[in-house]
């Protein structure tokens, strides 16, 4: 790993994605310089992503044929990397292909699909059960949030203690998704939050997100105009991507729709408490589930049902939650470097 310094970001170009790989390689510059050069593919449409896993995972063929076969048009690095990363399965074939053809180590976040954890040197996991699997770290989604660029946390404790004023809540608004709908009578529940007198000893910085029905994204609006609990709203719809981070920054603590776990880690990350608020129509995953429930077993994350109501429940569930102590970028770290030095010991 001492010799670890140009890295190959392979990127399909949506954020929830290449976001992921660039939290690796920040966390991993946190120990040594590195060069980052990134190029970006689109495979074809299927079957051929199924089938180049397939020939890549049982070695038929070669890995620039495969790599050619999947991808049309693709511009190969204008260096040989010393380490391949990449998130999102339209990345799986190109990352094998191209480790291969550099013979060097590489790392995927995200599910494998049929590609084989062997084909990788590392393989990141937010799922519990994937514990001890070959290749395999288990830590929370790679997030490029760093709490030791932002501002100290104010508990409601010491609001309590009367030390500090009202505490700064970021509320990041997602919508509906494969596994969550939301009704009109919960989405009153959210936006009542930031406008009811008796919601507790809260202020309010806003986002919104791509998912955000247009309704709710205007009833946002017009509570930022008149409520003087909302000290910003951010809206997606005309700042764009990139936003979350600064609102983070600038928080005590986060709220966010179950929606999107990303958002959610994001806050865990930032070491600030953290709640997901559900609607009754959910239908997670197991591994979600499972994933969701041991964050909050370490009371990283509180949960609260939007059906029964926010303004009584959320100070309640703040008691019990305690920030990150670690900072995930180091653990992350740690836990590559650990890996890549094994795979080294076994060449």
């Amino acid at each position: 790993m001492a010799s670890l310094r140009r890295i190959l970001i392979i990127s399909d170009d949506r954020p929830g994605h290449f976001r992921q790989s660039e939290a690796i390689t920040l966390a991993l510059s946190r120990k040594r310089s590195v060069e980052i050069e990134k190029i970006h593919v689109i495979p074809r449409p299927k079957p051929f992503p199924r089938l180049g896993r397939s020939l890549l995972r049982w070695r038929i063929g070669s890995a620039s044929h495969v790599l050619r076969m999947v991808y049309p048009d693709i511009t190969l690095p204008k260096q040989a990397p010393d380490l391949i990363v990449s998130a999102g399965g339209a990345t799986l074939p190109a990352n094998v292909a191209l480790a291969r053809h550099y013979g060097v180590p590489n790392i995927f976040s995200g599910s494998l699909r049929n590609a084989g954890a062997t084909s990788f040197a590392a393989v990141l996991t937010p799922y519990a059960d994937l514990e001890g699997q070959p290749r395999h770290i288990v830590l929370p989604k790679p997030s490029s949030v760093d709490p030791d660029q932002m501002g100290p946390v104010n508990l409601l404790s010491d609001h309590e203690a009367g030390l500090v004023g009202p505490l700064t809540g970021a509320l990041l608004v997602g919508g509906p998704s494969g596994c969550h709908t939301f009704s009109a009578d919960e989405w009153k529940v959210l936006t009542g939050l930031l406008t009811a007198p008796d919601a507790g000893p809260f202020r309010w910085l806003v986002t919104n997100s791509p998912r955000t029905p247009a309704e709710v994204s205007d009833a946002l609006a017009e509570a930022a105009r008149t409520s003087e609990r909302i000290i910003e709203f951010v809206d997606f719809r005309e700042a764009g991507p990139g936003s979350v981070v600064e609102l983070l920054a600038r928080a005590d603590f986060v709220v966010c729709t179950e929606d999107s776990s990303s958002m959610l880690v994001e806050g865990i990350c930032a070491r600030r408490p953290t709640i997901a608020l559900q609607p009754k129509d959910r239908r997670l995953t197991p591994r979600e589930e499972v994933m969701l429930s041991g964050l909050c077993s370490r009371h990283l994350l509180g949960q609260l049902k939007l059906e029964d109501g926010l303004e009584g429940g959320l100070a309640g569930v703040l008691k019990t939650l305690k920030p990150m102590v670690t900072n995930h970028l180091d653990d992350l770290a740690e836990a590559v470097e650990r890996q890549l030095g094994e795979i080294a010991r076994t060449i």
